[in-house]
């Protein structure tokens, strides 16, 4: 089976932003910092409430609105982060013409910039959400596949299940999956 496509900022950037939905280290740091703004606010709305001697319902209406609104701040922030990331270190990697060659053994990437091979054994995983598939490799990097380049579909569904079956490989399908 052969695939012949390039990668765009927006492929780069789904493929951070799932990976980063999937870090321990990312998910614990989001977690204790969002634990920290809740304390602090808690703590702010205990010190207004015991001042006033009644409920602040005004206060607690505000403290709430500005952990929504870190929520949303934090969600853009990952996302301009990694607009970054991908813009210093995948410059050159987008819109390149890449063209995949699935054999017996490996995977053949050849472009431009140079071929290399992949064997099945070093994929650890296969990712699938609502517009991509991820091929995850021992290294801790992805093949990135986006399913509106891919001809056709049946064959390469296949090509995965056969790879899947044959290496005893973990399959994640999450088609509901958003950054969040």
């Amino acid at each position: 089976m052969q695939l012949k496509y390039s990668l765009d900022e927006k492929d780069f950037l789904e493929y951070q932003l799932y990976s980063a939905s999937k870090s321990k280290n990312i998910i614990k740091q989001r977690r204790t910092t969002f634990i920290i703004i809740f304390v602090a606010l808690s703590l702010f709305f205990y010190n207004d409430y015991a001042a006033s001697q009644s409920f602040p319902y005004f206060n607690f209406i505000i403290y709430i609105l500005l952990l929504v609104i870190y929520k949303i701040y934090e969600r853009k922030r990952y996302i301009n982060h990694y607009k970054k990331f991908i813009d210093e270190n995948n410059k050159k990697a987008l819109g390149v013409i890449c063209t995949l060659n699935f054999t017996e053994k490996y995977i053949i990437e050849e472009n431009n910039l140079g071929e290399s091979k992949i064997n099945y054994d070093s994929i650890t995983e296969i990712n699938e959400i609502q517009n991509y598939f991820f091929i995850k490799l021992l290294t801790g990097q992805s093949l990135v596949f986006p399913k509106n380049k891919i001809n056709d579909m049946n064959e390469f569904r296949f090509k995965l299940s056969e790879i899947k079956d044959k290496y005893n490989l973990k399959e994640n399908i999450e088609l509901n999956w958003k950054w969040k």
